[in-house]
């Protein structure tokens, strides 16, 4: 099918076999993006960036170097963390390379920068995904960490926390079928309750009418007697 050039820009960012390009320096690979992970797991291995979503992950942007590349285990989604330096201090993004369609993984991530007594923080519910790494300046979604509190050793040291989105929502069913079981618990426990409080009323009914049969026949008995007394 053929594409103006606009539409076919914005039919190559949502193919999920649109080409994506390899963030190792010095390396022209390109292909699907299953098969950029398979690549940098086999030619750009490095045991220290491998993640584990939901585990906290230690990631260094040096002086030298601006840009950590991470890899979930294995041949797992490529996450690149960037740092730029500007005018009021150093301003981070993360991003997953993969293409933005539908099927394709998505991620949530936190983000944290500690120097001393101070914290800077960061996330965003859903990673920008991208084709290719760009080392422009970013206008939005980036950490803003202040010049002041730039380290000029370990320049950037930070922690980074990735999660699946798939993983989150079934953590957000489980949660859902818990209270649904707690609710329906509940539920039978008020039903039971019920029960119990319509037996005792019933038992009290019950006790009323004896007592009510006694009287009534204590009153008849009492009638009868003086009845007779005075027949006599």
């Amino acid at each position: 099918e053929k594409f103006s050039y606009g539409k076919e820009l914005a039919h190559e960012k949502e193919c999920g076999f649109a080409l994506c390009y390899c963030p190792a320096p010095d390396c022209n690979y390109a292909g699907v993006y299953k098969d950029l992970y398979s690549h940098y797991d086999a030619n750009h291995k490095d045991t220290s960036t491998r993640f584990v979503c939901g585990t906290l992950h230690r990631t260094y942007l040096g002086t030298v170097s601006t840009t950590s590349v991470l890899q979930e285990y294995r041949d797992g989604p490529l996450v690149v963390v960037q740092g730029f330096v500007v005018a009021h201090g150093l301003s981070v993004t993360v991003n997953c390379i993969a293409p933005s369609a539908r099927g394709v993984g998505k991620f949530s991530f936190n983000l944290t920068y500690t120097l001393g007594r101070h914290t800077v923080t960061f996330g965003s519910t859903e990673m920008n995904r991208i084709q290719k790494v760009s080392f422009e300046t970013p206008q939005g979604d980036f950490m803003s960490i202040p010049s002041y509190l730039v380290s000029p050793i370990i320049v950037k040291n930070l922690r980074i926390c990735i999660r699946r989105l798939e993983e989150e929502a079934g953590e957000d069913e489980e949660e859902e079928e818990e209270e649904e079981e707690e609710a329906g618990e509940e539920e039978e426990e008020e039903e039971e309750e019920e029960e119990e409080e319509e037996e005792e009323e019933k038992e009290e009914a019950v006790e009323v009418d004896v007592v009510n049969n006694v009287r009534r026949s204590t009153r008849e008995k009492k009638g009868n007697s003086k009845y007779q007394n005075k027949v006599k």
